[in-house]
């Protein structure tokens, strides 16, 4: 169950608002609302279903009214629901489609009304940090802060000692609203406390907010956002799936990248490129540079020069969806990277002639992550399969176009690999994999297709692990896809 809380100081206009966002939720899960009068002056009543109105017994400070609130909440899961601010009718379905095994959840972004129109996109607040009743005991429930500051110690406390992740929300998908300045928000407050006797909470919107919404979103300029990648090749077709949605659902995305890696999207139409930076590990540089020229910037790059990572992941890949806020996402298959700007005359031109199954084979070829010693491999995987199949070796491949590669990888019955990005375009396709890495955070982890993940030493120790993760890999087959848009 979604619990949430409101703390209500007086304002009773605030408060109907309020409670009509909460009726107006589209989330169908179990749920209740949870109100804490400290207007003592006041006694306040609320008719609507699932909404429970509880006096506070003497003058409570804000930490306090929070953890009572929390404290007669039935739910598992907390969120915080404003008095003065407005929750858009997706906003409970947002936090609930995002927990999985988390204990919190931090959302980055909210719109800012200013007297009757959103006037921007700003860095979100406490309201949009949301989290397990568990993970509130475990951080010591609210306390008082220096300066009033009760909720940046609080949520320190939470993100420090327990599982979660602050996630990336497109402007579409953005369900919070603050609005007015805090100039506003006393004056309410003000007003409020003139107000005394019996009052009783009838819901009302006094804004269509979801309008406000599309006004803003239809007036902003095109050049909006950027996704900072720079690379290498693999690490770009792995966030490709993200581009993707935020095309789909927002407007055609620019993605910053380094020179080297623009030739990969030539085969890709619902993205920009611009070229941030020379080498990839400039992060700090293309950042700054983005900023200068966008509204949203997004970092997907997880390492650069001078970049410090939190690694709350099993792999670097893994923590790159993390950061995007597409974690919960990872191993689904309907988010596949997509090319989109094939060429299918030079893709056919690559496919050798014959007249056995292929199994495709890259033993040497590795930037990133090289392994000399597993070429000794390839005399093994000849020895059992080269009867019964054609082997290709990609180390002796020429493509144009590194995704020049797929109409080979849709032919073939599997491909045998090193840690290059030949694994991550393989996503693109149905084909099994047998992937060969290094241990730790720098290995990749698959997020799908996987016959086999074997260590580098492993391998090399015992090559009959990576033969029969091929025999996997033919008994699972190659089942062809439309890999075009």
């Amino acid at each position: 169950m979604l619990s949430g809380i409101l703390i209500y100081r007086g304002d009773i206009e605030r408060a109907n608002e309020s409670v009509a966002a909460w009726q107006a939720q589209d989330y169908t899960g179990d749920r209740e609302l949870v109100i804490v009068n400290c207007a003592t002056q006041q006694r306040l009543t609320c008719d609507v279903p699932g909404v429970r109105v509880i006096k506070a017994d003497r003058q409570f400070l804000p930490p306090q009214a929070r953890n009572h609130a929390i404290d007669s909440a039935a739910g598992d899961f907390v969120v915080h629901w404003p008095e003065s601010d407005i929750c858009l009718p997706n906003h409970l379905s947002n936090i609930a489609s995002r927990i999985g095994a988390n204990d919190w959840l931090w959302f980055d972004r909210e719109f800012v009304l200013v007297g009757d129109r959103i006037v921007k996109l700003s860095v979100a607040g406490a309201f949009n940090f949301f989290f397990t009743k568990k993970a509130w005991k475990k951080a010591g429930r609210y306390s008082f802060g220096a300066n009033g500051n009760s909720d940046r110690m609080f949520i320190g406390k939470v993100t420090s000692a327990c599982r979660g992740e602050k996630m990336t929300v497109l402007p579409p998908n953005i369900s919070f609203i603050r609005v007015g300045t805090e100039a506003d928000k006393r004056s309410f407050h003000m007003i409020a406390a003139s107000i005394t006797g019996d009052v009783a909470i009838k819901p009302k919107l006094s804004r269509d907010y979801r309008s406000l919404v599309k006004m803003f979103l239809g007036g902003k300029k095109e050049k909006n956002i950027i996704v900072v990648m720079l690379g290498r090749n693999g690490d770009i077709i792995n966030i490709l799936p993200f581009l993707k949605l935020i095309h789909d659902n927002y407007q055609k995305p620019h993605i910053g990248i380094a020179k080297e890696f623009l030739p990969l999207f030539d085969g890709i139409g619902y993205a920009t490129p611009v070229v941030l930076a020379d080498k990839e590990e400039d992060l700090g540089v293309a950042i700054s540079k983005a900023k200068a020229d966008y509204d949203i910037v997004i970092r997907a790059q997880i390492w650069g020069r001078g970049h410090v990572q939190k690694v709350h992941e099993e792999s670097y890949n893994q923590q790159s969806f993390r950061d995007i806020g597409l974690i919960h996402r990872f191993h689904d298959e309907t988010l596949r990277p997509v090319f989109d700007r094939r060429n299918r005359t030079r893709e056919q031109a690559m496919i050798p002639a014959h007249t056995k199954p292929m199994l495709l084979v890259n033993l040497s070829g590795a930037v990133s992550a090289p392994c000399p010693a597993c070429r000794t491999i390839m005399p093994v995987i000849v020895e059992n399969f080269g009867a019964t199949h054609t082997i290709v070796d990609l180390s002796e491949i020429k493509a144009e176009r590194l995704y020049d590669l797929l109409g080979l990888m849709e032919q073939a019955q599997a491909l045998i690999s090193l840690d290059t990005s030949y694994v991550h375009l393989a996503l693109a396709t149905n084909i099994p994999v047998v992937l060969l890495t290094r241990t730790g955070w720098g290995g990749t982890v698959m997020r799908f297709n996987c016959s086999g993940r074997i260590l580098y030493d492993d391998a090399v120790a015992d090559p009959n692990l990576v033969i029969q993760a091929i025999h996997k890999a033919l008994l699972v087959g190659n089942k062809t896809i439309d890999t075009s848009d």
